[in-house]
């Protein structure tokens, strides 16, 4: 049996939600005495009983993760996977070439948290919770499980999280907007009243931006119906530059062509006026003009006071 051989019939055990199966194969890998050829295929099982939903596997992978063999003080949920030899003056970035190809995502440190929150089961965050696992845990360059959950439409976990405290006004790591935008961006007036009941804040927050980008009017009402400006001149708050400016949510609709928007945002008081600029210092009317788009001009001419 090799160390190959063993993290496969891990993984399929896993699949299976097969606790005795997963136990044996746990217990036959762990024979193996390298961390360095062993800790790959247990995150990637780890991370597939996360998917999957198979909580009862987790807990037993991390449970059987030796302490030696965590990702620093992260917890039992990271064990540690280090690249092979590398030289940062020819390579780019660190070799992976010693691990089987079929486990190199292993190699991201907050894989299987990144999983399970897009998996969206609540028992399987609640392992990871009671393993010491932060509710607001930041997965690296991606967000904090909510995030992660809100992006994947999993409204049971949304739930869960937010019941558990978790922060409704996080913040993505790339693009840098908040979650209460992702989900007006999404579209999703259920994931947006679930943050907003939860504390999410709407002023300064540019999540009209999305709202009005992606067309949805039924988003961009609530948005509204919670204190949005309609008037308000939005920024990614990333620099104090013309570039981080976004305009207007009018700006925003006329830029991308969204015709009932911009209908919707003139009747509802969204002004044309001189004074309001997006990072190119354009006007409303300077950049439907520049479009082109005839509906949308033939709308703001009916509009103009």
């Amino acid at each position: 049996m090799t160390v190959l051989n063993a993290g496969r019939a891990l993984i399929q055990a896993v699949k299976r939600d097969a606790l005795a199966d997963v136990r044996a194969c746990t217990a036959r890998l762990l024979t193996f005495p390298d961390a360095r050829e062993t800790n790959p295929p247990m995150k990637m099982a780890m991370a597939k009983a996360a998917y999957m939903g198979h909580a009862n596997s987790l807990r037993h992978l991390m449970a059987s993760l030796p302490r030696s063999h965590w990702q620093g003080a992260s917890g039992p949920w990271n064990p540690v996977v280090l690249p092979g030899p590398w030289n940062p003056l020819l390579d780019l970035t660190p070799r992976w070439d010693h691990i089987p190809k079929e486990w190199r995502a292993a190699a991201m440190s907050d894989l299987v948290v990144d999983r399970a929150a897009a998996g969206g089961v609540p028992d399987v965050i609640q392992a990871l919770l009671d393993a010491g696992l932060a509710v607001d845990h930041e997965v690296d360059r991606v967000g904090t499980p909510l995030g992660i959950a809100i992006i994947n439409r999993k409204l049971e976990l949304i739930r869960f999280l937010l019941a558990k405290g978790a922060d409704p006004n996080g913040m993505y790591w790339v693009p840098p907007i908040t979650f209460l935008h992702m989900a007006a961006e999404l579209g999703s007036t259920t994931i947006m009243e679930l943050l907003l009941d939860h504390g999410a804040v709407v002023q300064g927050t540019a999540a009209l931006e999305g709202a009005a980008r992606v067309g949805s009017i039924e988003a961009a009402q609530l948005l509204l119906e919670r204190g949005a400006d309609v008037n308000a001149v939005l920024r990614y708050d990333m620099c104090d530059h013309d570039g981080d400016i976004i305009g207007t949510a009018l700006h925003v609709a006329v830029r991308h062509d969204q015709e009932a928007m911009v209908e919707f945002l003139l009747r509802r008081g969204a002004k044309q006026d001189s004074d309001l600029l997006d990072g190119d210092r354009a006007t409303v009317k300077a950049l439907a003009a520049e479009k082109g788009n005839p509906r949308i001009l033939h709308l703001l001419q009916q509009h103009e006071t």
